[in-house]
């Protein structure tokens, strides 16, 4: 035998181990699919939280799983000899059959024209059973969309959710994205694009060579008065010909991309979009939907892909999808834009007020609408003559160490956000105060042989506020009524000025004594409060925030009536113990509720939350429970770890009875402990 041949039928050998081996890997790729989904759900399954309306919806994906695997793994399949194809809109049609309890929109129009081979159709359907259960069990999305996109050289499938995404550079890709979705494709000659990013949702994009040209089918026609009608789409289109030629148009493409580009920084934007694909006929218009409010219809001009945009004020953010319209009909939309926040500066602060103090002044007002901005990023600041400085997002606190020179005082308090990135400052407020401590007049000596006048002896002003042996101001009076959560109640009164308001001050110490109040914490006596005194602006209330303090410890509070730099305690301090878990509910809404929840000794966990609902005589009529794993990119700038510990959830109340309702949020984590969280009781009303 020749070298030549002995070479020949080794490589011939190496060929076929190859494809057997290829073919080995195949099947055992087959198989764990089939597992891992099955494991997918009978983990979801056993959880006792999951809601009632998505159980008949897992169980019929239980039953979808459970077929296939007795098919596919467990009876032998023989597959007929000859080409057979599949088109690619019925390889996704197939693909999300079992999946129409997400917020689900498919479009798969343009997938007519694509043959698929049989093995190419398996292989992408699973791809995107597995990325649409990846929806289901991780991304908390509002929108999902399924797309098909081709031109004369190859086509697309996408699956776009807007949930919670993840960071592709930082994560380790298991079976199901590593095998189902990156490699078996691959396998068969596709690639793969992956897009997301933490908090902005997630698109991957699967594409595809056409194996060979689609001759285009006729439509029917529908003859009426000498016209044709041609159904497109859904749409009906009138001709005034008999026949459709081979080349007619078809519906535009849609956008490859959609963007937000602020105009002003507050809530005028562009939208703007990539120039689609005609398909043969001129665009004749686009269709902006948001994802708040109503479509809007633009027509082109000339190649003008950019639409300017008046957004209304609100906390949430808007996104835009955009598509092409021609002779034909209306495109498929493109995938949705990034978020943008509708936001104006904040208005004016009012009610400010001023007590004078030494070298200082204690100002307190109403806070500023906030107009589009959360309480968590509004701030509020002062200026007095050459000092300035903030109040943080307390709407009172002191101002100083101002010049004691006698002059009155101008302060001025405005409110800023930097919602987007700029800051945005609102009007301005002015409140005059005379801060006390500046030196007296020199009195007459003995010595001296002018003679003092009326005027130089009643130079001591009331803001020196002098005071002689039977002058001696009585103590100020007050009480430390309840520290509950992260308010804290009381009342005080001054007896030489029943009328004015008291400045109190609260302080806090840790179980060994010392002082450890992390920021100042200010406000005054402006409650009205009919039961003291006979009555009379005596009551104040304040907020500590807790979470800046170590959890599981014991804190005393005391509150001070102050008078100058100097205080009185009040009867009554008050034991706060700290909880282990931080948190709050955010938030509820006609649609939404919000809340978070995080354990500072367990960062990396993501908590439970569970809402119970009441009605208004207090008797529970529902409750869920759902991971809190949404980024929340506010918590990390104030030290509150990661971030990753939102709720984020729809709530269809018009599935309760017309009344008043309240809602209840407590936090959960691994070892059983339940905790109510802060600002936990939401009201609702349901009309």
């Amino acid at each position: 035998m020749s070298s030549d041949n002995r070479r020949g039928k080794k490589t011939a050998r190496k060929k076929r181990a190859r494809a057997i081996q290829e073919a080995a890997d195949l099947e055992q790729a087959r198989y764990q699919f089939h597992l891992h989904n099955a494991t997918g759900l009978l983990n979801e399954l056993a959880r006792e939280d999951v809601p009632d309306e998505l159980r008949p919806s897992l169980r019929a994906q239980a039953q979808q799983e459970a077929n296939r695997l007795r098919q596919e793994a467990l009876i032998p399949k023989i597959k007929l000899a000859g080409a057979k194809t599949v088109t690619l809109e019925e390889t996704l049609v197939k693909a999300v059959e079992h999946f129409t309890h997400l917020p689900l929109e498919v479009r798969t129009t343009l997938g007519r024209e694509v043959d698929l081979g049989i093995e190419e159709a398996e292989v992408l359907a699973n791809a995107v059973v597995t990325l649409l259960y990846n929806v289901q069990f991780h991304a908390q999305a509002t929108e999902v969309v399924v797309n098909a996109d081709c031109d004369k050289q190859g086509w697309e499938a996408s699956v776009s959710d807007n949930g919670v995404g993840f960071d592709p550079t930082n994560t380790r890709y298991r079976f199901g994205l590593k095998t189902q979705v990156l490699e078996l494709p691959k396998s068969q000659g596709m690639t793969v694009e992956i897009t997301s990013a933490p908090g902005e949702g997630t698109c991957v994009v699967i594409r595809g060579k056409r194996q060979r040209p689609r001759s285009k089918k006729k439509p029917a026609l529908l003859v009426a008065a000498g016209l044709a009608a041609l159904v497109v789409g859904g749409v009906l289109i009138w001709h005034p010909w008999n026949l459709i030629p081979e080349g007619a148009p078809d519906p535009p493409l849609a956008p490859t991309w959609t963007r937000l580009e602020p105009v002003d920084g507050k809530s005028r934007v562009e939208v703007c979009w990539s120039e689609p694909d005609d398909k043969g006929a001129t665009i004749s218009s686009y269709t902006l939907r948001p994802s708040t409010g109503t479509s809007i219809t633009v027509a082109p001009v000339g190649a003008k892909v950019c639409q300017p945009i008046e957004l209304s004020v609100s906390t949430t953010d808007y996104t835009f999808k955009v598509a092409a319209v021609n002779e034909v009909g209306q495109g498929g939309f493109s995938s949705p834009s990034l978020g943008f926040r509708a936001a104006i500066p904040p208005g004016e602060v009012s009610g400010l007020m001023a007590t004078e103090g030494e070298k200082s002044c204690q100002v307190q007002f109403t806070g500023a609408a906030l107009n589009g901005a959360k309480p968590s990023e509004i701030s509020y600041h002062w200026s007095a003559g050459t000092v300035s400085g903030q109040f943080g997002q307390s709407t009172s606190g002191s101002v100083g160490p101002l010049v004691d020179s006698g002059e009155v005082q101008v302060i001025t308090v405005w409110a800023a956000t930097t919602v987007q990135g700029v800051t945005q400052q609102g009007p301005s407020e002015t409140v005059t105060c005379n801060p006390y401590g500046r030196p007296g007049n020199p009195e007459a000596t003995a010595t001296s042989t002018a003679t003092p006048t009326t005027t130089a002896t009643s130079m001591a002003t009331a803001s020196q506020k002098p005071t002689t042996q039977d002058e001696k101001p009585r103590p100020l009076e007050g009480k430390l009524e309840a520290v509950e959560g992260n308010t804290v109640t009381g009342w005080a009164w001054d007896p030489g000025n029943p009328s004015g308001a008291v400045t109190v001050r609260i302080r806090i110490f840790n179980s060994n004594g010392d002082e450890v109040t992390v920021t100042p914490i200010i406000t005054t006596t402006n409650i009205y409060r009919s039961e003291i005194k006979n009555g009379g602006n005596y009551g104040f209330r304040a907020t500590i925030d807790w979470w800046y303090y170590v959890p599981g410890q014991n804190y005393k509070v005391v509150a001070y009536a102050m008078k100058g730099s100097t205080g009185e305690p009040l009867t009554d301090s008050k034991t706060f113990f700290v909880q282990p878990i931080f948190g709050n509910f955010d938030h509820a809404d006609e649609t939404k509720i919000q809340a978070w929840a995080w354990k500072p000794d367990a960062p990396n966990e993501s908590l439970t939350i569970e809402i119970r609902i009441y009605d208004a005589s207090n008797t529970e009529v529902d409750r869920f429970s759902r991971l809190a794993n949404v980024n929340r990119p506010d918590l990390p700038k104030h030290g509150f770890g990661t971030g990753r510990y939102g709720l984020d959830v729809i709530y269809d109340w018009s599935k309760l009875p017309p009344g008043v309702y309240h809602a209840v949020a407590y936090a959960t984590d691994g070892s059983g402990t339940t905790q109510k969280l802060l600002n936990s009781t939401t009201p609702h009303t349901n009309n």
